[in-house]
């Protein structure tokens, strides 16, 4: 575990580490196990729903119980585990950027792979459908042989906003769970929920403000008394977003018991992207562990004579110094919580990464090593 350490008024972060990491042996319960898993993204997961009179779907964009369904079916032909894409949180506001290795935050969820049937059941997410007049918009979605992220994001998102509004607040012990929730997120979801009702209303009113470096000079500062001031004014949509979390997190939390159940030693395997977009929460909400300015990208070489520029933030060493690695540490425990395994996309990045600063040829970066 780690432990805070005092010593001749110096405080330092102290990590008592095991022996190795959880393994696959350890997995398997034997030392001899030769196990196989599927890679899957999730988002091509679809799972149909009964048309627009009928029960809900995944509303076009595969989800958490469609991945369910699949490790059931994936376990009983003795698959150990799934292997994910990303499930990092993306830009509600902005459907455009959906690439899941290009987060917004590596320590939240994308909200799109929920499935709110699960948490307040089957009935009243078609009840927040048909009240919202999307059966036939929902019924489209799911017979396409596309994912159109930008049709089917503002509907998901719409259903999971009235059963906030009107089905939480019919649910006492439902709307309790929520409120530990967010209490156990503590300042990181609080953060996160308030990037997003943030950027929400600037990219709304300016598409120009897009990414947070371009907001007003108070709203830059997520420590600011015009952020706090902010959240108190929009605390109904501060709470949606971290509502969203919420029902994410548990959805995904069944996907994972599902898996299990069904026999995987493993079940799923997370995939941790190599950072996170410049313009996100998590570069917002932590500035003083991330390094402004700079992107993560990739020197010359044969298959790229120019290198590479991502467009992804990164961690400061110093500050993951400074800081006991804290923010590092809440990643991974975010990452690991519902999952069986996880794999580290660019592993490497974890010695050192590439970084390049904003503006500037990729040819001009520079390996940055990390401790």
């Amino acid at each position: 575990g780690y432990h805070s350490f005092e010593c001749g008024g110096a405080f330092t972060t102290l990590a008592v580490a095991p022996r190795q990491c959880f393994n696959v042996a350890d997995a398997a319960g034997t030392p001899e196990a030769r196990l196989w898993a599927l890679a899957v993204q999730i988002y091509s997961l679809r799972r149909a729903g009964d048309g627009p009179t009928g029960r809900a779907g995944d509303g076009g964009i595969g989800d958490f119980s469609a991945l369910s369904q699949f490790a059931v079916k994936a376990a009983n032909e003795g698959a150990a585990g799934l292997v994910l894409s990303p499930v990092h949180a993306a830009f509600a506001s902005d459907p455009h950027h959906f690439s899941p290795y290009a987060p917004s935050s590596r320590q939240f969820l994308n909200p799109l792979h929920a499935d709110p049937g699960v948490v307040f059941g089957g009935a009243a997410v078609d009840e927040a459908i048909a009240h919202l007049g999307l059966g036939e918009t929902y019924a489209a979605l799911e017979r396409s042989d596309y994912v159109d992220w930008l049709a089917a994001t503002p509907a998901k998102l719409a259903v999971l906003r009235h059963l906030f509004d009107v089905a939480l607040p019919r649910m006492p012990d439902l709307a309790a769970d929520f409120h530990a929730f967010r209490t156990a997120g503590g300042p990181s979801l609080d953060g996160h929920a308030r990037f997003e009702a943030i950027h929400g209303e600037r990219f709304r009113a300016d598409t120009g403000q897009w990414h947070w470096r371009s907001w007003p000079e108070a709203l830059r500062d997520p420590h600011s008394a015009e952020v706090s001031n902010f959240a108190r004014l929009h605390a109904g949509e501060v709470t949606f977003h971290a509502f969203l979390q919420f029902v994410a997190s548990r959805s995904l939390t069944l996907a994972q018991n599902a898996a299990r159940s069904a026999g995987m030693p493993i079940g799923l395997i997370s995939d941790l992207a190599i950072g996170t977009d410049g313009g996100g929460s998590q570069a917002w909400s932590r500035q003083d562990e991330m390094l402004i300015g700079l992107s993560v990208g990739a020197p010359p070489d044969l298959m790229n004579a120019i290198g590479q520029t991502w467009g992804l933030a990164a961690f400061s060493p110093r500050a993951l110094v400074r800081t006991g690695f804290s923010v590092f540490r809440e990643m991974l425990a975010a990452t690991m919580g519902p999952a069986g395994g996880v794999r580290i996309d660019h592993v490497m990045g974890l010695m050192r990464l590439w970084m390049v600063p904003d503006g500037a040829a990729a040819r001009d970066g520079a390996y940055l090593a990390y401790p």
